[in-house]
């Protein structure tokens, strides 16, 4: 049996700022969320991230898809067993 944990990345920009959609449209690159299993964790897998949908921003003749304001992207973990005493570490 396996057991599963829905985890999420809050991004707070500053006004004027933005961060891109999984994809970006002409310009920019999305965030990457990678994730280190430590060794003695029993977590096996993690799902693609979810990202919500993103605001259409255009300048001139360049059409990007981002966010402004907050975000946040979910991703799913699953590991063997159950219970909740797991230990995750981001980078």
């Amino acid at each position: 049996k396996y057991s599963q944990i829905t985890l999420g990345f809050h991004i707070r920009l500053r006004p004027h700022w933005h961060t891109y959609w999984k994809n970006p449209g002409d310009s920019g690159a999305p965030p990457k969320l990678k994730w280190k299993f430590s060794p003695e964790s029993e977590f096996k897998e993690a799902s693609a991230v979810s990202w919500p949908v993103p605001r259409r921003i255009e300048v001139s003749e360049i059409v990007s898809y981002a966010y402004e304001g907050e975000v946040l992207l979910t991703q799913n973990f699953r590991w063997k067993g159950q219970g909740a005493n797991r230990k995750l570490e981001d980078p």
